[in-house]
């Protein structure tokens, strides 16, 4: 693997986060709403509760592709075993050394990690990506949270960009988000069910 291989393997591993990141978020906020009358409108819009639904499938289907296994090619386990089976012959190996690549792969051996990586497989592999007749848990049971995505999607970037800066010398940027175009959506229809309560008074009246 060639140092520009890399790079674009840890770059497309980065934009995986980057969606799975704001497809999490954008769900989220269409949950944690900062009005009654936003959350009336959600609460109520059918459309509205399938979108919701749809991007917090999404965010745990491309979460897995980094930290699930099988032929996830770009789970994080393959990466550490394309850095040691490149190693000996890489145009890279004197940026980084074994022992860092270890250091940097031992996130990955907590407890905590290793649970949340669980709930993320199961939730994925019997729920969502395929459907059990008789899964391991009841998805209600599956103890996965918008904070554990937070902090997958954390280490993440972190790994990916610590990696990225050590072999290429290079300043990266943290995966920016959208924190606008849920809340720009949802005013709009603020102001058309405004307006619409507004027309009716008026029809009424006249």
């Amino acid at each position: 693997m060639t140092k520009r291989e890399l790079g674009i393997h840890i770059d497309t591993m980065l934009d995986i986060t980057s969606k799975a990141k704001q497809y999490a978020y954008d769900s989220f906020n269409l949950i944690m709403l900062d009005s009654s009358v936003k959350d009336m409108i959600v609460r109520h819009d059918k459309f509205l509760n399938k979108t919701r639904s749809a991007f917090w499938t999404l965010a745990i289907i491309e979460t897995h592709k980094l930290f699930g296994g099988g032929y996830d090619y770009f789970r994080f386990e393959n990466l550490f075993k394309l850095l040691r089976s490149n190693y000996p012959n890489s145009e890279w190996k004197h940026n980084i050394s074994l022992d860092e690549i270890t250091h940097i792969e031992s996130i990955f051996s907590s407890n905590e990690m290793k649970s949340k990586i669980k709930e993320l497989k199961e939730l994925r592999n019997q729920h969502y990506a395929h459907l059990d007749q008789d899964p391991n848990n009841h998805i209600m049971n599956i103890r996965l949270f918008y904070k554990d995505l937070e902090e997958l999607f954390a280490i993440s970037e972190k790994v990916c960009i610590n990696l990225k800066e050590k072999l290429f010398n290079t300043q990266c940027s943290k995966v920016m988000l959208d924190k606008n175009s849920i809340n720009q959506l949802i005013d709009k229809l603020v102001d058309y069910n405004r307006m619409k309560g507004m027309e009716s008074i008026k029809s009424i009246k006249s």
